[in-house]
């Protein structure tokens, strides 16, 4: 899994070639926490889609322009335009199945 930040943003995700899930999150978010097995596992297991997160704290240009509100909040990518988003915890099932519809 990869982890960005506002300076990285573009070059990974808006420029890539590979379609992308990002999770933005907090240090402080417990649903956050929650999430990170899950989005590891996805990462290793998906070899087809480019999974990154950023720490809204590292990233408020990012979260301003594409008006994150909540945390974790999950934005997918494709040709490097925004094509789906869903907000808070989610069962790893629940987020595969997104991939699959989303980003497939």
């Amino acid at each position: 899994m990869l982890n960005i930040d506002d300076n990285s943003f573009d070059e990974e995700i808006i420029e890539g070639a590979e379609p992308c899930l990002v999770e933005f999150y907090s240090s402080s978010c417990l649903p956050c926490h929650r999430m990170e097995p899950i989005m590891a596992e996805l990462s290793e297991e998906n070899g087809d889609i480019k999974v990154a997160k950023i720490n809204i704290a590292q990233g408020e240009k990012t979260v301003s322009e594409y008006g994150v509100m909540a945390s974790p909040t999950f934005l997918f990518f494709k040709k490097g335009r925004e094509v789906g988003r869903l907000v808070g915890f989610m069962e790893k099932s629940d987020l595969e199945r997104a991939v699959d519809e989303v980003l497939f």
